[in-house]
């Protein structure tokens, strides 16, 4: 464990600490969002969060929520803009935050305005001069005229721009009520203007783009509010924020790519795992869900990495665990593509329940509980039933996000008083012991409504693990929209929750209670955030209970047929939410020239150009870079680990309809990821480790014949391989079952 915690600090370090940079001006990648805490108690539920945070994201640009009733920022290092998307008037002093807009501006900040302006009044009505407002409106190269358009019937579309608007859904027919704004500034391009009647004089500019920003009025983002299950963009999100926040210039960090390949990775939360199976084969001698999963879509899938996260009260016989329920894990724990996660002690469902520490609220609701062999341990909730005597009975009212339905109790299991301790340290601990030698907990699999309390966070980093989960990303036939994509994290003040990059199961089977076989349609998800750009990795995120059913478990063993069979990188989650990580910390300098140098990115290894299809790496000016590939018109450049300090240089990229040439061998795809590479004239040598047959491409100087050489410590094992027509080598390392290998590629003269 100590080990495993080293790591985990270290690799917190490199994500946190400050870093020597090279002599170069630092790219700003901040978008600070405001937001009204009053309307929204968590940034979960933000409009920006929702709608604009996984386009920023893919755009290369980390999100900072900012509530208006605290004091506003004064730091203004690293910030690229600002969003303000309010509904109503937010301000306690909008006055200080034009001000403070104005000052954004000064710095060469850019400022998007959305919605409501949000700053007409202060909270307890002393109105905004308008003259003032407009100051700021004018910045960004449009004003307000003091005219509300309530009634639409006679307002219709002049301009629309087809590269921004009508991007999921046509406008209605009659249009949202507005404030009308006006272009005031010629290098503002409007890109849908309304019209009352036939009168010219009453254009309005309600999307628009301008060198500072931009501003989307009312309504005119998506169709829909937040409390519509289905909403559906009027606005193309990707081009709108790509023109407000200029990022055409910026390398993007990635994380759904690395080597050139779309990233794989999967993870098991524990629930369900003493559940009797229904599935004929294994329902004839009374199996549980977890051995199905395990003997089905684990063991059979040796090439696909997954991690495993019992519930600790399923295993615990103090609670409701046995031996056989541990035996599992342990079973689970010792194949080589299983990774140790937890799913916590008790599986809460409602974490804001427990945050304030206050155990005596849960009391009155031990009665709701299951109750395990002679009931519930009454010397651990003596003291505790104690202290509730004295206190009123706590009604609870649980909620689950996109259901009308809510817990009746706000965690799984209360053999015990709730101990986030218990939860977080203790659950790791206890599993740390099932596993095998060398191998710990490396991930906790956030439970319930996946909403927890930042110390909590806090304290999973503190005890070596990562955390994950959250974010239920669809998009499909039933949720036809990017609003229905998550972003990659919950980012809050002192701490980052890693989203999980798919929804479960849950989610496509009513709450597990209908349409068992849904989880198929992630499929659909899978194909919808791969095209026309890639947002997503493929991730599947599934419970042990999707081994009671056979219609579900044929679900779940589509989707994991449907990745053995694609050109994937396949990786543990822990790695994927170091990654996730590596792209909030890093640090981009721009060195000129097109050359930039990146640091503190952690685990993440892959830097993406946009619109870059006649671009392609300068490797005589970069360093630290294993390959490149061109996808979607977009240039993915892969860094190697072993450099902290890559630099990536650009240069014209005479052809395009083939890999781009280059002076030196470069990595073109892989599904192992390449670290260490080493080049010696025609040959080169690396180390490599994954999961499943190790195959690549690397673009070679000349043609001719190469030797492959790869050792695992245990064996080597040589092959030949022919450069194509096309200049491309390509091979396959297999080294199972210790996945990882030390390989040397050496041209053969004369061949």
């Amino acid at each position: 464990m100590r080990r495993a915690a080293a790591l985990l600090v270290l690799l917190l370090a490199l994500c946190f600490s400050a870093g020597a940079w090279a002599q170069g001006k630092p790219v700003p990648r901040t978008i600070i969002a405001f937001y009204d805490g009053d309307l929204y108690p968590d940034i979960r539920y933000t409009p920006v969060h929702r709608v604009f945070e996984m386009p920023l994201n893919h755009l290369g640009l980390a999100v900072t929520f900012h509530d208006t009733r605290r004091p506003l920022p004064q730091n203004l290092e690293g910030v690229r803009g600002a969003i303000a998307w309010f509904s109503g008037d937010v301000m306690p002093n909008p006055l200080d935050f034009i001000a403070w807009c104005h000052r954004l501006l000064d710095a060469g900040g850019k400022l998007s305005i959305n919605g409501g302006l949000g700053m007409a009044n202060d909270k307890r009505g002393k109105p905004t001069p308008v003259e003032t407002i407009n100051e700021l409106l004018q910045r960004i190269g449009v004003m307000y005229d003091e005219r509300h358009v309530e009634f639409t019937q006679d307002v219709r579309v002049v301009r629309k721009d087809r590269a921004l608007m009508e991007f999921e859904t046509t406008l209605p027919r009659q249009l949202p009520a507005y404030d009308r704004i006006i272009k005031v500034d010629p290098k503002t391009d409007a890109h849908l203007i309304v019209r009352e009647g036939n009168d010219s004089a009453t254009d309005a500019a309600l999307v628009s783009t301008h060198p500072n920003g931009g501003m989307i009025a009312g309504e005119f983002v998506h169709r829909g509010d937040f409390a519509t299950p289905i909403k559906q963009l009027y606005v193309n999100p990707f081009e709108y924020l790509r023109r407000v926040f200029a990022t055409d210039e910026l390398p993007k960090l990635d994380t759904t790519t690395l080597v050139g390949r779309r990233i794989y990775y999967s993870h098991i939360d524990g629930d369900g795992w003493r559940s009797q199976t229904q599935v004929k084969e294994y329902a004839q001698r009374r199996a549980t869900a977890a051995e199905v999963i395990l003997r089905e879509a684990i063991i059979a899938y040796p090439n696909l990495p997954v991690t495993v996260a019992p519930i600790v009260a399923d295993l615990d016989p103090a609670w409701f665990g046995s031996e056989a329920a541990q035996e599992l894990a342990r079973e689970a724990f010792r194949l080589p593509q299983v990774e140790m996660g937890t799913h916590t002690w008790s599986h809460p469902f409602d974490w804001s329940f427990f945050a304030d520490g206050d155990a005596s609220k849960e009391v009155s609701l031990l009665r709701k509980y299951p109750r395990r062999p002679g009931g519930n341990d009454e010397q651990a909730w003596a003291p505790v039933i104690r202290t509730a005597a004295n206190k009123p009975a706590t009604e609870f009212k649980g909620k689950v996000e996109g259901s009308s339905g809510g817990y009746t109790i706000p965690r799984g299991y209360a053999v015990k008083p709730f101990d986030i301790g218990l939860e977080i340290k203790g659950s790791i601990d206890f599993l740390n012991a099932l596993g095998p030698p060398g191998k710990r907990v490396t991930l906790l699999q956030w439970s319930g409504n996946c909403l927890p309390w930042e110390q909590a966070i806090i304290d999973t980093y503190a005890a070596g693990v990562l955390n994950m989960n959250g974010g239920d990303t669809r998009f499909d036939r039933e949720f036809p929209s990017y609003t229905s994509v998550a972003p990659l994290a919950r980012k809050l003040p002192r701490t980052i929750q890693v989203f999980s990059s798919n929804a479960n199961e849950n989610v496509y089977t009513d709450l597990w209670t209908d349409r068992f076989f849904g989880f198929a349609f992630l499929i659909q998800t899978w194909r919808n955030t791969e095209v026309p750009i890639r947002v997503k990795p493929k991730n599947v995120y599934y419970h042990m209970y999707s081994g009671e059913k056979m219609a579900s478990l044929r679900a779940l063993l589509t989707t994991l047929k449907e990745a053995e069979a694609e050109p994937i990188a396949p990786v543990a989650a822990s790695e994927y939410a170091a990654m996730v990580l590596g792209f909030f910390s890093a640090e981009i300098a721009d060195l000129g020239s097109d050359r930039w140098q990146i640091t503190k990115r952690g685990k993440l290894q892959t830097i993406r150009f946009d619109r870059a299809i006649d671009r392609k790496v300068d490797f005589a000016r970069s360093s630290g870079v294993v390959g490149q590939m061109h996808f979607q018109g977009s240039l993915y450049i892969a860094l190697d680990p072993a450099d902290p300090l890559p630099v990536v240089a650009l240069t014209a990229n005479d052809r395009t309809d083939v890999a781009p040439s280059a002076a030196r061998s470069y990595l073109i795809d892989s599904r192992w990821p390449v670290e260490g590479l080493a080049l010696d004239g025609r040959s080169f040598a690396f180390r490599a480790r994954g999961f499943g047959p190790g195959d690549m491409s690397w673009k070679v100087e000349g043609a001719g014949r190469y030797q492959i050489t790869a050792s695992d410590g245990e064996r080597t094992l040589e092959s030949f391989a022919e450069v194509g027509s096309d200049g491309i080598l390509s091979f396959t390392l297999r080294t199972q079952p210790t996945m990882s290998a030390s390989v040397t590629v050496r041209h053969i003269p004369g061949s």
